[in-house]
């Protein structure tokens, strides 16, 4: 089972406990099987891949959307979202 943290300073740990939330831009690393959670207070709009490949779901769940390299998703509603690796993957989280 994989663990949820809120995104922010993500480590590669399983912890059962959410890591804290940041409002800072810039890359994020993520083991294959991670899953974090995305909160509205985070900051965080945008969010683009760098490497790997993320599943995304948001909360009511509107559909699963599948993020390759160079793929974007704009954070709009439907709070919190969830992100899993599907394999190692970067990130790049952005709050404008």
């Amino acid at each position: 089972m994989t663990s949820t943290a809120h995104i922010g300073t993500l480590d590669s740990s399983q912890s059962a406990s959410p890591e804290t939330l940041s409002s800072r831009s810039g890359i994020r690393t993520l083991a294959r099987d991670k899953v974090i959670r995305l909160e509205q207070r985070s900051g965080i709009k945008r969010i683009e891949i760098k490497t790997g490949v993320v599943w995304l779901t948001s909360t009511p769940a509107k559909g699963d959307i599948l993020l390759r390299v160079g793929d974007v998703f704009e954070c709009q509603k439907n709070w919190p979202y969830v992100i899993e690796a599907l394999e190692h993957s970067e990130l790049s989280c952005s709050c404008a």
